[in-house]
């Protein structure tokens, strides 16, 4: 009983808890602006599409090595995560809450400034390495890693052709 319990506390920990999904938030952006063929930094919106795919187990698992989000809806549409990808609309919705709070978390943090011009996140050069413990290790390593391969596929892919690639309307 108390490895299912721990189970739970861990996926609680990790989906309902803004501070993690303000770090995701904050690697996402890096990784984008890094990989965006101008340098430019993601519009807010991205924010909410990337945290609808990656507070979805099935649907960050599909995110290992894929190099561009064609590549990624196709093998995403395939198989068992062809109806969690299909009720992505409907879940950047649902997330919309918990994204507004972990960007606000991250703002406030100074992981990441608001660009009011542009509707972008831009992401903050901070003086020491964000979070401590788990924030590197295991699970929220993981999740980091694939915010950051989330941010370089969709930096290779336009706003609405995003949008149309995932089902999502804007």
């Amino acid at each position: 009983m108390k490895a299912d319990s721990s189970l739970l506390v861990d996926e609680y920990r990790t989906w309902h808890t803004p501070v993690i999904g303000a770090y995701l938030l904050y690697l996402f952006t890096q990784a984008y602006k890094g990989s965006h063929p101008e340098g430019r930094d993601p519009i807010v919106i991205l924010h909410f599409i990337a945290a609808a795919i990656l507070t979805d187990d099935a649907l960050a698992d599909k995110l290992k090595r894929k190099t561009s989000l064609v590549q990624y809806v196709r093998h995403a549409r395939n198989g068992d995560t062809s109806l969690h990808f299909m009720k992505l609309h409907e879940r950047t919705r649902s997330r919309f809450s918990y994204t507004a709070r972990a960007i606000d978390i991250a703002v406030a943090g100074g992981y990441l400034k608001w660009d009011v011009d542009s509707a972008s996140l831009t992401a903050c050069k901070l003086s020491s390495r964000p979070g401590s413990g788990d924030f590197r290790t295991g699970r929220i390593k993981e999740l980091g890693e694939r915010a950051k391969l989330l941010g370089r596929i969709m930096a290779r892919t336009t706003l609405p052709k995003a949008a149309e690639l995932l089902g999502v309307s804007l």
